[in-house]
């Protein structure tokens, strides 16, 4: 029996996540590596993704879901089945499953997966595309033998072998990997024109090569990053907002700056989005920005969250 057949059924979880620590030589190229399965009865409802920056691979073997991207008051859906790459996830989206799944996940760090693919990121950004229309005979091998891994343990030592450093640096660039790197650590508050010329370069060919390595540009990326940040300490507080938040400690101007960020991200004000909340499941944004914003390699290389 396999990692797919594989479920707590005393518990009997509707959503079941295992977030596993990548070896220590990937750890600068490869956030996490993270399992999901569902099963049960369906809940028909939307979960809210917030936009966090990083690049995936996921690889999909069972069942579907509904992916709405958001451009402040435009969606743009999509069913997605299969296995797919999507580049730097500049947007929110909306995900509604439609049947259970079950999904393997690597999550990188900007600049490593435009080395992975050898294609510009610029033309996938928030896009997933399919793998087969990458045609990379290394992910067919990795999807065939992560379909047949039999646990958890056995996904992770597949995929610390079939990423290498060396693959995942071959085409970096030190400024974006830099500039990456302090945008992160100043959680998106940052000058990126004082970042440039710390670097000593121009904004623009800081731009042509984040265009093409990330997909954004580091201004853009640190907005990301930004809210990102912003939306989770707002989520946290609620529903007793006491103290309010301050968009100033998070690099706004004022409120309005943060709502229209807010709105941008969302398609929605604060006050709408977190009115309309209880017909949206939070457990999922919450795991994937939590475990966004701690640090994996200080503790066990697996932490599973049942939902």
């Amino acid at each position: 029996m396999g990692w797919i057949d594989r479920f707590d059924n005393s518990r009997a979880p509707e959503l079941d996540f295992r977030v596993l620590t990548p070896a220590a030589p990937l750890r600068p190229f490869v956030r996490y590596y993270w399992i999901l399965k569902s099963h049960g009865p369906l809940r028909f409802t939307n979960d809210y993704l917030a936009p966090d920056g990083f690049e995936e691979l996921i690889f999909s073997f069972a069942g579907h879901y509904r992916r709405s991207e958001i451009h402040a008051d435009s969606r743009r859906d999509e069913l997605l089945h299969g296995s797919y790459a999507v580049g730097c996830k500049s947007v929110g989206v909306h995900c509604l499953r439609l049947a259970d799944i079950a999904m393997v996940g690597v999550k990188f760090w900007p600049n490593a997966l435009h080395s992975l693919l050898g294609v510009r990121l610029d033309d996938m950004r928030n896009r997933p595309v399919p793998l087969r229309e990458l045609n990379l005979a290394k992910l067919r091998e990795m999807e065939t033998r992560l379909y047949e891994a039999r646990d958890e343990a056995a996904i992770k030592r597949l995929l610390d072998e079939m990423l290498t450093p060396a693959d995942l640096a071959s085409h970096a660039s030190p400024l974006v990997d830099y500039s990456v790197r302090r945008i992160f650590e100043a959680r998106g508050d940052i000058s990126i024109d004082a970042l440039l010329r710390d670097a000593g370069t121009h904004y623009r060919t800081a731009e042509r090569a984040f265009q093409q390595r990330v997909g954004v540009s580091p201004k853009q990326l640190a907005r990301v990053v930004r809210f990102k940040h912003a939306f989770t300490a707002l989520s946290r507080r609620l529903p007793r907002a006491r103290p309010p938040l301050c968009p100033t400690d998070f690099g706004y101007y004022d409120a309005s700056h943060f709502t229209k960020d807010f709105r941008r991200f969302t398609g929605q004000s604060p006050a709408a989005f977190f009115r309309d909340h209880g017909a949206l499941s939070t457990e999922i944004f919450r795991f994937c920005l939590d475990v966004d914003l701690c640090r994996l390699d200080a503790g066990s290389p697996a932490q599973a969250w049942s939902l």
